[in-house]
């Protein structure tokens, strides 16, 4: 499993719509892309950054998934609008999970 995790500092206002944005997002155009996994986006308990978390299948998925024309689509549409500034972007590579049983 490879994770992206993006933190993206959000205008105030803009809070709610960027939620709702993210999902339809998602929606449109990554949850029927081929080594795409799942999409996390993770709140701030106080002010700060949101997390957005990409699970994909592998590296190779994630990398083909930029290339394409819907990765510019679906980041052009919310960049300026909301952002305060440049996400700050991270690869993982997963190495264990422990899950309850």
């Amino acid at each position: 499993m490879f994770v992206v995790s993006n933190h993206v500092s959000i205008k105030d206002t803009s809070e709610g719509r960027y939620e709702k944005d993210v999902q339809e997002h998602a929606k449109q155009y990554l949850v029927d892309y081929a080594g795409f996994r799942r999409l996390e986006l993770l709140s701030p308990n106080t002010d700060g950054d949101y997390l957005l978390l990409a699970y994909w299948e592998s590296k190779n998925a994630f990398e083909r998934w930029t290339d394409t024309d819907d990765f510019g689509a679906a980041h052009d549409e919310l960049l300026g609008r909301m952002f305060l500034g440049p996400a700050y972007v991270e690869q993982y590579k997963s190495v264990t999970t422990v899950e309850s049983p």
